[in-house]
């Protein structure tokens, strides 16, 4: 399974969860899992499964009571970009 070198984890001024990934590539993630026994956060692109992290339970929580979480990266055209992603809580 691929794995995302750099990943932060936090939360909007309005609680909304936002995950800040290096490569714009991976910020195009189609789906976003949460496990939240092990705080381990993982996505899926494509066909292509990728480790993100690990988050403290406090942040899995936020996680878990969203829809959606945030996805930032820098694009290689030299701007930001955001995109949103569904979060899905395994079990």
């Amino acid at each position: 399974m691929l794995s995302v070198q750099n990943a932060s984890f936090s939360r909007t001024a309005q609680g909304h969860p936002c995950i800040a990934l290096d490569d714009a590539a991976f910020a195009r993630a189609d789906i976003v899992f949460i496990d939240p026994a092990s705080g381990q956060v993982s996505a899926l692109l494509g066909q292509v499964h990728f480790t993100i992290g690990t988050i403290p339970k406090s942040l899995a929580e936020t996680f878990m009571k969203h829809s959606s979480v945030i996805l930032t990266a820098p694009h290689p055209q030299g701007h930001d970009i955001a995109l949103h992603a569904p979060v899905r809580t395994l079990h």
